[in-house]
């Protein structure tokens, strides 16, 4: 990362610093090893701003993938729905299932 940095003159002048995230970021030391190489402020950093039913993707693991969600979300948004919604709007309502399994329900009781 430093070359990377050193390639535009910004080695050791970003003020807010490094964020690190994954899984790898847990790793023991690695926000201390960041700030040394890097001669910056570093931190672990975690999604915000997600509610979820599940408390484990408030993990450092998973901030990537939800990144990659939000990004997608928001695109889809953007082209008004996107490749998910023209699936669901394909799929049956929950409506018409419930008769559906009405009807079948109907045939195999007498």
């Amino acid at each position: 990362v430093d070359v990377e940095l050193k390639k535009i003159d910004r080695s050791g002048k970003l003020p807010a610093g490094a964020i690190l995230t994954g899984g790898g970021a847990k790793l023991p030391g690695m926000v201390e090893a960041t700030k040394k190489k890097l001669k910056l402020p570093a931190a672990l950093g975690k999604p915000t701003g997600i509610t979820s039913a599940i408390d484990k993707i408030n993990d450092l693991s998973f901030v990537t993938a939800i990144g990659l969600v939000l990004w997608g979300n928001q695109l889809a948004d953007q082209q008004g729905g996107g490749m998910i919604n023209k699936f669901l709007s394909k799929l049956p309502s929950f409506k018409s299932l419930i008769g559906q399994t009405k009807k079948l329900v109907k045939k195999i009781i007498p």
